[in-house]
């Protein structure tokens, strides 16, 4: 749990998202860690079905939802991993994702053509990994202001991979709305869109 913890983005509820609103009543958890020499930190957060909570342990806060995660572990009293089993799927984001489209230290990756008909997905390794991250990170990114038009449609993902922690996934739109990671969002160049829809083939 803790591994996994320190492992999300470090990042506020943005203006702009908007919660589903659906009529449920919060369920608040108080997590009490202690430590081999003493000290003893907490962590608040709460299971909801609009998922728009914010966990804190009173210093850094995270838009990440765990409230299911939570309420399993209190349940069962084992913790649940937070990677999804679905290779296309992006997870819950991943610490750094605030500061970078794709944090540094890839193992592997997997893209998934986002279709209801038609779905696809190819796994690279390593080496590609870092090329592709690297690409995609010298787009200049900017913070995730929620611009882009509703009902517009994302035409790929890449989930990238790490050796320890949740994934990190940056879906690609159009060259209206760009890239993004849910934290933040760059235009695609016309080059690395095609290059990008290329590791498709």
């Amino acid at each position: 749990m803790v591994t996994d913890f320190n492992h999300l983005p470090v990042a506020a509820l943005p203006s702009w998202r908007a919660c589903s609103l659906i009529g449920s009543i919060p369920h608040s958890y108080l997590i009490r860690l202690r430590y081999s020499h003493g000290s003893v930190s907490w962590i608040g957060t709460a299971y909801d079905d609009n998922q728009c909570v914010v966990t804190t342990n009173g210093v850094f806060r995270t838009i990440s939802y765990v409230g299911d995660a939570v309420s399993t572990a209190y349940t069962t009293r084992r913790w649940p991993s937070l990677s999804p089993a679905d290779q296309c799927e992006p997870g819950r984001g991943r610490i750094g994702q605030e500061r970078r489209m794709v944090p540094k230290g890839s193992i592997g990756f997997t893209v998934c053509k986002l279709s209801d008909t038609a779905p696809q997905k190819t796994a690279y390794g390593e080496d590609v990994a870092k090329d592709i991250s690297a690409k995609i990170a010298s787009q200049p990114a900017q913070r995730d202001d929620g611009a882009c038009p509703t009902g517009a449609t994302p035409a790929i993902r890449l989930v990238f991979r790490y050796a320890q922690g949740p994934p990190a996934g940056v879906t690609v739109w159009s060259k209206w709305c760009g890239m993004d990671n849910r934290f933040l969002r760059s235009e695609v160049p016309s080059a690395l869109m095609a290059e990008l829809s290329g590791l498709l083939d």
